[in-house]
């Protein structure tokens, strides 16, 4: 797990890779599929542990009672602040915590699901999941990769980076099996495509983060995107398909 994280440990390529706008217009239906395998009622809390710039928050507060968007990071508050503001959306809190710091009961109080959604530090990971546990009341939903067609081991072979990539899905089953909990593990499919102007474009978005010096890297990471572009109705395109493994338990 703490050699997957390793390229996240520097701030510049998280930023660039997670918090940045994307460039081009990207779509995808994480969310929708997340979303109708997650049981929910308007008189639920929710709490949304490392959740980023409000991609799940703010589709959630719509189906809620109440959404308490957590993140370790207080520079997102202004940008959730602001998506609340231009929805006219009132039922949603900002908690500045790090996760496996935080108290319940206390920096954090309990809701009726906790959801940990695309988060990939789950460090140490028993204590990640204790937390969840302790602060639900009804449910708790956690979502993993199982597979993605990526292109970033191929980037990182180019510039003769380390790649390793993140552990089995199994491993959070096992360690709740370890802690007595009996989890449900679910399968999903989620599709995103994003639309460019130009191949420089796609190039741009694909190396961000990534410091590359040499030309020949450069030449060779716009080879290898452009082989994975379509181009239609005059644009650039990728599509992407991803595997999620979607991790549940009942309190």
């Amino acid at each position: 797990m703490k050699r997957s994280l390793l390229k996240w440990e520097d701030a510049d390529f998280w930023y660039a890779k997670t918090q940045s706008p994307p460039i081009g217009v990207k779509t995808g239906n994480y969310i929708d599929e997340l979303l109708a395998r997650i049981d929910i009622s308007s008189e639920f809390s929710i709490l949304d542990v490392g959740c980023g710039n409000g991609t799940i928050s703010i589709p959630l507060t719509k189906n809620v009672r109440h959404v308490t968007a957590l993140d370790s990071d207080p520079g997102l508050l202004p940008t959730l602040t602001h998506k609340c503001m231009s929805e006219g959306i009132s039922n949603l809190r900002f908690a500045n915590e790090d996760w496996i710091q935080a108290r319940i009961g206390i920096d954090i109080e309990s809701h009726d699901i906790v959801l940990a959604s695309r988060f990939r530090r789950l460090i140490p990971i028993r204590k990640f999941l204790e937390q969840m546990n302790q602060a639900a009341t009804k449910l708790c939903y956690l979502t993993w990769i199982v597979d993605r067609e990526e292109i970033d081991p191929q980037i990182c072979e180019i510039l003769k980076k380390e790649y390793h990539s993140l552990p089995r899905y199994d491993l959070i089953s096992n360690v709740l099996s370890r802690m007595e909990i009996s989890a449900t593990v679910e399968f999903f499919e989620s599709l995103d495509t994003h639309r460019f102007e130009n191949e420089n474009d796609a190039i741009e978005e694909a190396a961000r983060g990534y410091k590359i010096e040499s030309r020949e890297a450069k030449e060779r990471i716009a080879a290898l995107v452009k082989s994975e572009l379509k181009q239609r109705d005059g644009f650039w395109w990728k599509d992407t398909t991803t595997k999620w493994a979607l991790v549940w338990w009942r309190k």
